[in-house]
């Protein structure tokens, strides 16, 4: 059977109702997780809960851009921007390692791949560490090379 037009199974109608039954008591809930499985059960519902709480959180706060704000605006002078700059050149040495890393452990991994299947998680961790080295020196480059606040 469903309930409410097909959105829930009976599965998770019950476990609802349930819930409802012993709201409207005053009881607590036997178990803290009854909205989580119901949810983790259905993962597109899951998913436009977690979009609809974004943006309900967005517009409860309202953030304004910094250069909007005089005070960021004054903070915003040549010598953070000469921070930003030693960071990406520090975050890109690091990066570079890592590339480096990456290559020697992909050729070494390269020749035994056919005799351990698993052998790619090898991989993994340099690659991961290197798109995120990648997205840092980048940002930070883009900090410092902005003539403005953000």
């Amino acid at each position: 059977q469903k309930c409410r037009g097909g959105f829930l199974d009976a599965d998770s109608a019950q476990r609802f109702q349930g819930l409802a039954r012993m709201s409207s008591a005053g009881e607590a809930p036997q178990s803290a997780d009854v909205f989580v499985d119901a949810l983790s059960s259905r993962p597109s519902w899951w998913a436009a809960l977690t979009g609809v709480m974004a943006v309900v959180g967005f517009k409860i706060a309202m953030p304004t851009a910094c250069s909007e704000v005089n005070a960021c605006e004054d903070m915003h002078d040549p010598s953070r921007s000469h921070f930003n700059a030693c960071a990406a050149l520090g975050l890109s040495m690091v990066l570079l390692n890592e590339v480096i890393s990456l290559i020697s452990t992909y050729r070494g991994v390269r020749e035994t791949k056919a005799l351990v299947p698993d052998i790619r998680s090898r991989c993994l961790p340099s690659l991961l560490l290197t798109i995120m080295f990648s997205i840092l020196v980048a940002q930070h480059s883009i900090i410092a090379s902005s003539p403005t606040a953000w």
